[in-house]
């Protein structure tokens, strides 16, 4: 190689165009749960699977008309769901175990969510 090639690094962390891909929307997806998690300490169940349907039915509106590509559109958002879910258990701090073998349980009081906390 003579070294004349060089490479150009990009100049921001996350682009609407890099948005608008599966690797874009979840990991997205899953920053702003959990941001929104550490900082304000709120993340329903449901908030990953609406931010996920807004990225993938804003790909496809920026995209096309099609009716039909609405419905894909629709059945994507679950697919990055799926994928911020799924990075999230990844990179995610598990609660610790329930007690076994019978043994007395204790209810501890609801501890605060971290960044990573699970989803669950």
């Amino acid at each position: 190689m003579d070294g004349s090639t060089t490479t150009t690094l990009p100049k921001e962390l996350f682009t609407l165009q890099s948005m608008l891909t599966l690797g874009g929307a979840s990991t997205a997806t899953w920053l702003v749960c959990n941001v929104l998690q550490h900082v304000a300490n709120f993340n329903p169940r449901w908030l990953g699977l609406a931010l996920a349907e807004v990225f993938a039915l804003y790909g496809t509106y920026t995209h096309t008309h099609v009716p039909s590509d609405f419905f894909v559109a629709i059945i994507n958002g679950f697919l990055i769901y799926s994928s911020a879910v799924g990075i999230a258990q990844m990179t995610g701090v598990s609660p610790p175990p329930a007690s076994g073998m019978g043994g007395p349980t204790n209810v501890a009081a609801p501890r605060s969510r971290t960044f990573r906390s699970a989803w669950w």
